[in-house]
């Protein structure tokens, strides 16, 4: 699963909050969260086949569901007499226990189906439920209404992490695997997309239906049943005598194809380092309207927001091969290999997330693959020092959606590129294959991952598995390099404190020291708190290069001085040590520094670095920097452009900086990134004509509202309240969701103090769209308001979705403990503002 949006340990976590919360960090639980462990198993299911018929045109609230599910299963004990399963919000008419009637109870989430004879250990036996519904959950039924009527009919599912038991009774839990089959009727019109392969040719019904029937022989969890329902247009192509199928909303199969045309050489890439070929019969990827994550691995068969589907106008720009193999890479590790319980998900999103920088190597080169694992690493760490630490193995939660965060994704993927270092990728890659062909259809915790590296390898890791998946945190280190005679004396020193949470690391890392005679490269044995290593090495000192290829997940400094890193930007072979070379170059404010910073905005071969360049000199804002960013806004990569709008969007109040955003804002600009990030610059420089410019951009059309979603949030940085009706304006249910929910975080910054701001705001908490819930929540607590501490209690107590129910609790408590200090934290904040335009203007004078 992708959201945009683990496991997190908690074999430490009661000792950690509390030093968590000495340091700043909350903890990651809710109130109200228990240890969760993974669920008993009275039957082993076999088979579940699903008979069902949708009504799509079937008014919101009303019956759209109806069918019957069957159950193969086969008891682990003697005596069974009565059988629990998961089912929620369904309407159970009848049971039957190997065609005989059962009775039957529904409550509090459970049906439980008496049996006429018990259940004998290892014996098969059948239950079938005849049910109806209108799901909340699991099943989405997508209509056009009156705000919104050019929406398509179409039904499609997502049981992940628990919601399968909202569309037909079953064991919900990601420790059990059977067979499955769907049987589905739906108007003439559609189409049905299923797990496996379609086993006879759809049969026409009367009343103008049509009935498809797919079957999946490979054993698989209940979350990833999935059914897709709709007008669709299908590409059909094949991989290895493997069906591959794109399924398209009607008139967009060109864009489609774009977006996907790489799959069958992701297909081949992951089969060849896995060592394991793609399993299933067929890999079909289907993009659906309002899908509420980025992207869902169901076995054999991808669900994809359609808001995914690159155009020709962003391909350039949009890496969308990150989601398409992200999703890929579960069917390996997820579906072929799935977690046992929510604790481990981590063996399913780190890998999936891992292999997102796998493909990015085989696509783009090992200098991309590591600026986008440096982009891995950035957003973990700011999880990390924002929000909370946490161990990546945790079992404490109250939903199982909220362990899906940067700790199980990003910091998850960062860990497994960590262990192909420390084995080497061929002996990582063959322990990976030994790990698939032992657990295929079954399911894993992480001490299976580590045993199956030990059986391949006779290396204990359970130190390495100790500190980067049973602790939290990670190594913050200060690195300090002297000249001596004959060298350099490299000290590393870890910083970061340590406690039940945060342990001290062992790691090795690589250094590289450049003088005027050439290059010594040095692997490095970090065991303690600090050490110092000398380094025999020719020739004057340039620089250090310290972890190139950035292999190692790590915050801190490394100390040399602006004169060293600045040969670094121009001299470095290593995309990755430019970078971190640029970032330093941000706290410098000399000539020399905006110098090094503008000649690689214009030179540097790799479009990312002269992005990094860019932000420096944003930081540095000088008028000399200013004017290094206003001569390269003709870069022709959009990425770059794109940095350079956001990079000029710091010069508050800076009339000349704003007219370079208005150049990128022209009507010769096609790039919808530009056009959005440029809006919200524009909006940050707070010139008086930003505004009027803003609200004209809402009519500017671009690949998925970017450019009026961009004005929207440059009128939030704005914060001006002559605009405020624009925004309130947008929030209405005829515009977008995506415009909606910008609009919606926009006023975070507009008419403070405004109760019918708030109001809406509180509104919007229960608004349809998922999104907008969020960013009200997130707006509320931003702006402080105290007054809706028990509306945002109420919502989270009635949300059906667990990332609304954790934003709302989040939201009202962050409010709850804040309040007597707004006043504070405003003048705090204006105070900083105020601090940094001074210090712009005092290093220009």
């Amino acid at each position: 699963m992708h959201g945009h949006m683990s496991e997190f340990g908690c074999r430490h976590l009661g000792l950690a909050a509390a030093a968590g919360a000495a340091r700043g960090w909350k903890p990651f639980p809710l109130p109200g969260a228990t240890k969760r462990w993974s669920r008993d198993r009275q039957v082993d299911v076999l088979h579940i086949k699903l008979d069902i018929e949708l009504d799509p045109h079937a008014a919101p609230g009303e019956t759209c569901l109806s069918g019957t599910v069957t159950h193969t299963v086969r008891p682990f004990l003697d005596g069974l007499k009565v059988l629990h399963l998961d089912c929620a919000e369904l309407d159970v008419t009848a049971c039957t226990f190997g065609g005989r009637k059962a009775a039957f109870v529904v409550e509090g989430g459970k049906l439980s189906i008496t049996l006429p004879r018990a259940g004998k250990r290892g014996c098969e036996f059948t239950v079938a439920i005849t049910y109806s519904g209108a799901p909340r959950r699991g099943l989405y039924f997508i209509r056009p209404d009156a705000d919104h009527p050019d929406k398509r009919y179409e039904v499609w599912s997502q049981g992940q992490d628990e919601d399968s038991r909202h569309w037909f009774p079953c064991f919900d839990y990601p420790n059990e695997k059977q067979t499955s089959e769907m049987i589905v009727t739906v108007p003439k019109a559609f189409r049905v997309l299923s797990n496996g392969a379609e086993v006879v040719q759809p049969k026409n019904r009367r009343g103008g239906k049509r009935t498809f029937h797919w079957r999946f022989d490979h054993p698989h969890t209940t979350y990833l049943m999935m059914l897709a329902a709709g007008e669709y247009e299908v590409h059909e192509t094949s991989w290895k005598g493997v069906s591959v199928t794109y399924w398209s909303p009607p008139g967009r199969m060109a864009d489609v194809k774009r977006t996907l045309g790489r799959t069958t050489r992701m297909l081949t890439h992951f089969s060849k380092l896995t060592g394991v070929s793609y399993p299933y019969p067929q890999y079909a990827q289907v993009f659906v309207q309002d899908f509420i994550f980025g992207g869902m691995e169901n076995t054999s068969a991808t669900t994809l927001m359609d808001t995914a589907i690159v155009s020709r106008s962003v391909e350039r720009e949009i890496w969308m091969d990150a989601l398409v193999a992200h999703e890929l890479a579960h069917q390996w590790f997820g579906d072929l290999v799935t977690c046992r319980d929510w604790s481990q998900g981590w063996l399913n999103e780190g890998f999936a997330s891992f292999m997102e920088t796998v493909w990015k190597r085989a696509a783009d080169g090992r200098d991309e693959e590591a600026y986008y694992r440096m982009g891995q690493h950035a957003a973990y760490l700011a999880e990390d020092s924002g929000s909370y630490r946490r161990p990546i193995v945790c079992q404490e939660y109250v939903e199982p959606i909220e362990v899906f965060d940067r700790h199980l994704y990003q910091k998850g993927a960062s860990v497994l590129h960590m262990l192909a270092e420390e084995l080497g990728e061929d002996l990582f890659w063959e322990c990976v294959r030994h790990y698939l062909d032992r657990h295929a259809y079954g399911s894993v915790v992480t001490d299976d991952l580590r045993r199956a590296i030990e059986d391949i390898s006779g290396r204990n890791l359970e130190w390495f598995f100790d500190q980067w998946v049973h602790h939290g945190g990670h190594p913050v280190l200060r690195v300090e390099c002297k000249p001596e005679k004959k060298g350099v004396a490299l000290t590393v020193t870890q910083t970061g404190a340590t406690d039940a949470m945060t342990p001290r690391h062992r790691f090795d890392v690589t250094v590289r020291v450049e003088t005027a005679k050439g290059s010594v490269e040095r692997r490095l044995e970090i065991r303690s708190a600090r050490q110092t290593f000398h380094i025999e090495a020719a020739g004057k000192l340039k620089w250090i290069a310290f972890d190139p290829g950035a292999h190692v997940l790590w915050a801190g400094q490394v100390q040399q001085s602006p004169e060293a890193w600045a040969r670094a930007l121009v001299g470095d072979t290593d995309a990755a040590t430019r970078v971190r070379a640029a970032r330093a170059l941000a706290k410098q404010s000399t000539s020399s520094a905006v110098n090094a910073l503008a000649a690689a905005i214009e030179d540097d071969a790799l479009w990312f670095v002269r992005v990094e360049c860019a932000r420096a000199l944003a930081a540095i804002r000088t008028r000399a920097a200013r004017d290094a960013l206003l001569a390269e806004t003709l870069q022709e990569d959009a990425r770059v452009r794109r940095s350079i709008a956001t990079a000029l969007g710091a010069f508050r109040h800076d009339e000349i900086a704003a007219e370079g955003v208005l150049e990128l804002l022209g009507t010769s600009e096609l790039s919808p990134g530009v056009l959005h990030d440029a809006a919200v610059a524009l909006g940050r420089t707070r010139v008086d004509e930003a505004g009027e410019v803003l609200v004209e951009l809402f009519d500017r059309l671009s690949w998925n509202e970017l450019a009026w979603r961009g004005a929207l949030t440059g009128l939030g940085a704005l914060r001006d309240d002559e605009y405020l009706d624009h925004v309130l304006a947008c929030t209405e249910p005829t515009c977008p969701d995506s415009v909606r929910s910008a609009a919606t975080s926009a006023l975070t910054h507009l008419a403070k103090n405004d109760d019918d701001v708030r109001e809406r705001l509180e509104e919007l908490l229960e608004d349809r769209w998922l999104r907008v819930q969020v960013c009200a929540a997130m707006a509320l607590a931003q702006r402080r308001e105290s007054k809706s501490v028990g509306a945002l209690r109420r919502a989270a107590s009635r949300a059906t979705d667990g990332r609304v129910m954790r934003a709302c609790r989040v939201a009202a408590d962050a409010i709850a403990t804040g309040r007597g200090r707004d006043e504070e934290f405003r003048k705090l904040r204006q105070q900083l503002e105020e601090l940094q335009d001074s210090v712009a203007k005092l290093k220009d004078a």
